[in-house]
């Protein structure tokens, strides 16, 4: 959302300052010191450091229990997020999906306001309808404001997360004072950020796809924006867990997500600055798994023997997602270039 944000308000003329965490494609940096009035930053709730910022435009893509070293309960997540808003500058404004769970317990238990809300139909005052998913990639949609139909919306990029994602920065760039038009130009030429549903390389009839998620939602959004890209293919899917508290509490979603796949790969626990935490493995994931869904997962000890096992069995027509927060971000190239090396074999290997 922030690197859309970014882009159409560059395009616009705008020359933005920007501070993402991911590194914009279209710009080729994630931060950019701009001679404009707008800073655009993306914030997120891990450390809660979050609260400290005084937004003019304040905007929430979903609310989720996920830093739990830092978040006792949900409600504490809640109460940072209110928190944030409250510190908005006076006259600033809140954006907010309307679709989110978390967002609506926010704006039910906590007087944040009034809200700009954006999600599906036309009961919000951003609104998509007629949406329709692109065979390949790419999604389009009708934009409304107020239940008042604007123009149609075409990304470049997939999935319903990121037609919501558009949705959130037509609001923003309307409060800016954006132009649709200029708005329309910039979502349609945008190709996202690295690590965001990242196209890694295409090696005889299979693609491989790299993502940031870390999230059982993250997962799931992403796995079956894959499905509707590509219908029909098979999707493999090799996940690295990333923190020990995370998987801990949530191994039991992330078997569910990973369930969204024709294959799953799992590789050991990136703790990042976590310790190791006694029994919590990857094999939780593995065990919370149905056993039908179980059949199709499989316990990867390392790189190199996780490359070994996703090259053998890679088919022509299937799609591999590389999917953490952690080093699993560097696997899709070498997917990619072990690909290469077995088509390249006689008798062919692997890849048919």
């Amino acid at each position: 959302t922030s690197s859309m944000i970014s882009l159409i308000a560059e395009m616009a003329g705008f020359k933005p300052t920007v501070a993402i965490g991911g590194e914009l494609a279209d710009i080729g940096t994630n931060a950019k010191l701009g001679e404009g009035d707008f800073m655009v930053a993306e914030l997120d709730e891990s450390d809660r450091s979050f609260v400290y910022f005084h937004p003019e435009l304040a905007i929430i893509t979903n609310i989720d229990w996920d830093h739990r070293d830092h978040y006792i309960t949900f409600k504490s997540v809640t109460d940072a997020f209110a928190e944030f808003l409250a510190h908005r500058k006076t006259g600033g404004k809140n954006i907010v999906c309307a679709e989110d769970p978390g967002v609506q317990e926010l704006c039910a238990e906590y007087n944040i306001g009034e809200c700009i809300t954006y999600g599906w139909g036309t009961g919000w005052d951003w609104g998509a309808t007629e949406v329709e998913h692109i065979s390949g990639g790419g999604v389009s949609y009708m934009l409304n404001r107020k239940g008042q139909k604007i123009g149609r919306v075409s990304l470049s990029v997939s999935g319903e997360h990121n037609a919501l994602n558009s949705l959130a920065a037509c609001a923003a760039s309307f409060e800016m004072g954006i132009p649709f038009e200029d708005v329309k130009r910039a979502l349609m030429v945008f190709s996202g950020a690295k690590r965001r549903l990242q196209k890694m390389g295409e090696v005889g009839g299979v693609v491989i796809y790299d993502d940031y998620g870390h999230h059982p939602s993250e997962i799931s959004a992403t796995l079956t924006t894959l499905r509707k890209i590509f219908p029909g293919h098979r999707v493999v899917a090799v996940f690295q867990p990333h923190r020990f508290s995370r998987t801990a509490a949530l191994f039991k979603e992330f078997a569910d997500a990973l369930s969204i796949a024709d294959r799953a790969f799992l590789l050991p626990v990136y703790g990042s600055d976590e310790k190791p935490i006694e029994g919590v493995t990857s094999k939780l994931i593995f065990d919370a798994a149905s056993e039908a869904c179980r059949a199709h997962y499989e316990l990867s000890a390392d790189f190199e023997k996780l490359i070994d096992s996703v090259c053998a069995e890679a088919h022509d027509g299937d799609v591999i997602l590389t999917i953490g927060a952690g080093s699993v971000g560097t696997l899709g190239k070498k997917i990619a270039k072990r690909l290469e090396e077995l088509k390249a074999q006689e008798p062919f290997a692997g890849v048919q």
